[in-house]
């Protein structure tokens, strides 16, 4: 870490700024060097800085039941992360590991806020880009959600698609979830476990894998297992 780093001034984030205002900047951020494989920090972990990053990728997960783990953000040069604890000073939401050597700039609350105060130019512009960024990651949270929304209501009884009914079946699906992994094979049964429901799918070496469906982005089985019938308007739904 170095008490004066050198701010590019190609990064996005900085890009609205004057070079005498980036010159400013120096006085509020700091540098870090971290090696490939390294936590930056982890989800539950107090509130600190955001980072920029100037060098290298950084993975930003999100942890599951049974350790399972989402990916959210895969980082680059000029991308930022930790912003949330900054704005909220709630508790980190995720944990955040480099993926190769890495550079990033830090800048933590009590800085932001002193530049925001002092040079409430330099402030607003940083601010703008931090709640564009919040913005989109919102809009891509959200979809996450709708999405697994609908796998929920795909799982219980209230829609047309009712897998539990279709299990009996011996129906043949594929899986594949949040991790990235696929399972295959006959889907058994979908249980209730607490308040989770899971599957129950019979691989082809005839183990039975229980999958939470939380943990679970998308599911595929023939269109035919599925026959078309009336609703209650008369017209045919699946």
């Amino acid at each position: 870490m170095t008490d004066t780093p050198q701010i590019p001034s190609d990064l996005s984030v900085f890009a609205s700024l004057t070079p005498d205002e980036i010159r400013t900047m120096t006085a509020a951020v700091w540098h870090h060097d971290y090696p490939a494989n390294t936590v930056i920090f982890r989800e539950g972990d107090k509130a600190g800085a955001l980072f920029i990053v100037t060098r290298g990728r950084v993975r930003v997960v999100v942890s599951f039941a049974a350790g399972l783990e989402k990916e959210m953000l895969n980082l680059g040069m000029g991308d930022i992360f930790g912003e949330l604890s900054v704005i909220t000073g709630q508790d980190r939401s995720a944990t955040a590991t480099t993926l190769e050597d890495t550079s990033v700039l830090s800048i933590d609350k009590m800085a932001l806020g002193k530049l925001c105060r002092e040079h409430p130019l330099i402030g607003n512009k940083l601010l703008r880009f931090l709640l564009l960024t919040v913005a989109e990651r919102l809009h891509t949270t959200t979809t996450h959600y709708r999405n697994a929304v609908d796998w929920a209501l795909n799982v219980s009884d209230a829609m047309e698609l009712n897998l539990n009914a279709l299990a009996g079946g011996r129906l043949a699906v594929a899986a594949e979830l949040v991790t990235g992994s696929r399972v295959a094979g006959e889907l058994v049964k979908v249980q209730k476990h607490g308040n989770d429901s899971e599957l129950v799918i019979r691989n082809s070496t005839g183990e039975v894998v229980v999958i939470p469906y939380h943990a679970v982005a998308s599911i595929a089985f023939p269109a035919e297992a599925v026959q078309p019938r009336k609703d209650r308007t008369g017209a045919f739904t699946l």
